[in-house]
């Protein structure tokens, strides 16, 4: 019985880690272009992030995997 148990335990904890891993994975291919045309960035990640008009972060962290593009009258 105790074995049984030991063998459930084991299993569980085994899939825990897939589902986590996987979660990870779908975080990670989740990245997407964005542009600000003005106020703040969402805290998050990007494939690339155009800046138009005047913005920042507020709060959290942006993490850009690309292009930081600052247009002409966009301030960051």
């Amino acid at each position: 019985m105790i074995g049984s148990r030991l063998l459930f335990g084991i299993v569980q904890a085994i899939v825990a880690i897939v589902v986590l891993m996987a979660a990870g994975a779908g975080a990670a291919s989740a990245a997407s272009d964005a542009t600000c045309s003005g106020g703040s960035i969402a805290p998050g990640v990007y494939a690339s992030l155009k800046i138009a008009g005047t913005c920042g972060v507020d709060s959290g962290s942006v993490t850009v995997q690309g292009n930081l593009t600052v247009l002409p009258g966009g301030a960051l």
